[in-house]
């Protein structure tokens, strides 16, 4: 086991203002990535219509030649997609990251409400993204590192609780997970509005859910993924609340995550108990998270929409990633939907996010997309990310 007598503070690092990382670090840990064992709605792109031009015109696009084709309305939410990497592809990747800083690569992947990656990775944690309805609103936990010999019963006892969410049950499921001293719970991404009811009614859902069910949550997360704004939120929100901050990268794409914690841990086992028992954490923010977050997005899109192949499976072309539900239970994806070629239809949307993959786009991007500092503008360094309750 670690030495826990002495510890550093908890601290937030940014690689851009300070590239050493201090000595006492020993590992890694990506905490939120995803694989193409993931099912990605495309009910989010709405919100993102608006803010990401591009994304308006791949829907209208879409919209259009679905109903030419199929004679159907596209409803987003039918539609969802794959993430391009397999387990071992996306572990690699991240653990190359980590590694490169002289860091023990310590990785749990959590696919949406799936733990196949961690079951096919030897030695691996077994974890997963688990949605969660909760009112008008939907969840995120990280439920990271469950007991290999038994994951498959606690993955049925998950999925049978989010098709039934009951306050009680959900109260006592929970309260089982936290019995078992290896296991992690994180709120992912506390003030993301997956069901897009309003920044309001998302905040009181989120208190609500803190309300019953802080006694069972050991950490929340600051989210690669999100503005540095919503980050800042997140930490004023785990200072009331006396938990802990943890870095989820939240990667989808081909790109590693943009945050990681270090830690003196040399197993994920150690780096449960520091969060847990000594409530510490030590994030670090890649060069990557210094970008405009539409930039993020744009990069992610990019890296979804390549034509190179997709691994494990053999797809080779990204209309073979996407799948539209039909009324009738059918599940096509759009190359079958469309046929490659009416994919073409897409191509401009296409090429403006290959735009995303060019050098000087990062600053560009930031340029274009600066918005009173919203994006793109790093957390302020802090001594402590919370203070012990």
């Amino acid at each position: 086991m670690f030495d826990s007598t002495q510890r550093p503070p908890c601290t937030t690092q940014f690689l851009w203002r300070q590239k050493e990382l201090p000595g006492w670090a020993a590992s890694g840990v990506s905490l939120h990535g995803h694989t193409l064992h993931s099912r990605e709605n495309l009910r989010f792109l709405n919100s993102y219509r608006d803010s990401i031009p591009p994304v308006g015109w791949l829907l209208r696009l879409a919209a259009a030649e679905h109903r030419r084709l199929t004679g159907e309305i596209f409803r987003p939410e039918r539609a969802f997609w794959r993430p391009p990497l397999d387990p071992k592809q996306a572990w690699e990747l991240e653990a190359s990251q980590i590694a490169g800083l002289g860091l023990q690569p310590l990785i749990s992947l959590t696919d949406h409400d799936e733990i196949a990656a961690g079951l096919e990775i030897a030695g691996a944690p077994v974890s997963l993204e688990w949605s969660l309805p909760f009112g008008p609103s939907l969840f995120h936990l990280g439920i990271h590192n469950l007991p290999r010999n038994e994951a498959t019963d606690w993955y049925q006892e998950l999925m049978a609780c989010s098709a039934r969410p009951e306050p009680s049950r959900l109260r006592s499921l929970l309260a089982a997970l936290d019995r078992l001293e290896q296991v992690l719970i994180v709120l992912n991404h506390p003030y993301w509005d997956g069901c897009r009811v309003g920044a309001a009614s998302h905040a009181v859902a989120l208190g609500a859910f803190l309300g019953q069910y802080r006694p069972f949550l050991h950490a929340l997360e600051a989210n690669g993924l999100r503005p540095a704004r919503e980050n800042q939120q997140v930490l004023n929100l785990a200072q009331c609340w006396g938990l802990p901050v943890v870095a989820g990268g939240d990667r989808h794409g081909r790109e590693a995550s943009s945050c990681f914690n270090i830690s003196r841990a040399r197993s994920f086992t150690e780096f449960v108990s520091e969060v847990r028992k000594l409530r510490e954490s030590h994030i670090v923010f890649t060069e990557a998270y210094r970008a405009s977050a539409r930039w993020r997005w744009l990069r992610f899109g990019h890296d979804i929409l390549r034509k190179d192949a997709m691994a494990g499976d053999g797809v080779r072309h990204w209309t073979e990633s996407f799948f539209y539900e039909f009324d009738d239970g059918r599940v096509l994806s759009l190359r079958e939907c469309w046929g490659r070629q009416t994919a073409r239809c897409l191509s401009p949307c296409v090429a403006v996010l290959k735009l995303a993959a060019l050098p000087g786009a990062r600053k560009l991007s930031s340029w274009l997309f600066a918005d009173g500092g919203e994006f793109g503008i790093p957390l302020p360094t802090a001594a402590y990310l919370w203070q012990a309750r």
